[in-house]
């Protein structure tokens, strides 16, 4: 599988068009996702590949929108969940990730915290990140500025996982 293929360069979208012609007949399903955006960089993608099938998705509204924030909204009474269910997925404009994070920072925040929810997506992940303790906070701060891709554990240069990280994280080079 591979993700968010729209900010894929051409080298990376040529060699998946590559394995795809050279998996003709083998049993293995190439699943690939992109924003409509793709094909305004390359029109003919996928097309006339064996097998190609595109699903366009259309925006999460209504009631399937209103089920994913009942259903991911946690701990809280029955009508005030219905409300908020409703409430997030009007703000979210057909957007289900920004009801998952909408659901995560009510979550996240302590009971009776009247703070204002955040209205974007960009807004949601930076009130998470202020909220996180500061050890935690510095580790994404670190890894915000190194690169795209970093290795964990000394090996690779990188600090050791402080131990309560690793309590949260076991994969973390701390618990090995």
């Amino acid at each position: 599988m591979f993700e968010d293929i729209h900010w894929a360069d051409r080298g990376l979208l040529d060699l998946i068009e590559q394995l795809v012609g050279r998996m003709h007949g083998l049993p293995v399903l190439l699943l690939t996702l992109a924003r409509p955006e793709l094909l305004d960089n390359r029109p003919g993608w996928g097309g006339g590949l064996p097998g190609y099938i595109s699903m366009p998705l259309q925006p999460l509204v209504g009631v399937e929108a209103e089920a994913l924030a009942f259903n991911v909204l946690r701990g809280i009474e029955e009508s005030e969940r219905q409300r908020r269910a409703a409430m997030f997925a009007e703000m979210a404009e057909g957007n289900p990730l920004f009801i998952e994070q909408l659901a995560a920072t009510v979550a996240e925040r302590p009971a009776g915290t009247a703070e204002a929810l955040p209205t974007t997506i960009r807004g949601i992940v930076a009130a998470r990140l202020d909220a996180l303790p500061p050890g935690e906070r510095s580790v994404l701060l670190s890894a915000a500025v190194m690169a795209r891709c970093f290795g964990a554990g000394p090996s690779n240069g990188w600090p050791r996982t402080p131990p309560r990280l690793a309590t949260r994280w076991p994969h973390s080079s701390a618990a090995t």
